[in-house]
């Protein structure tokens, strides 16, 4: 699976990344460029290839390998925690 997520402080605005892994409680996933810069990222749109809104980016970093990784509060979780 493949999603975008919103990095505001770049040239382009959609980056794209492979989701490594989803939970109730969080999605995991690895930016394709490398190069990308998550500074003041947290409450980007993560979305999906039909563009629809499936997380909050939450954090994110350099992983040891050279590559970054993204993680995000998915919409649901989201949704749940506000209707309690």
């Amino acid at each position: 699976m493949t999603l975008y997520a919103r990095v505001v402080n770049s040239n382009e605005y959609m980056h794209s990344a492979t989701v490594g892994k989803v939970t109730n409680e969080q999605i995991v996933y690895i930016f394709d460029n490398a190069d990308v810069n998550l500074r003041a990222t947290s409450g980007a749109p993560v979305i999906n290839q039909q563009y629809e809104l499936i997380g909050i980016n939450l954090a994110g970093g350099e992983l040891g390998n050279g590559k970054i990784i993204g993680f995000a509060n998915p919409v649901q979780s989201i949704i749940d925690n506000l209707k309690k």
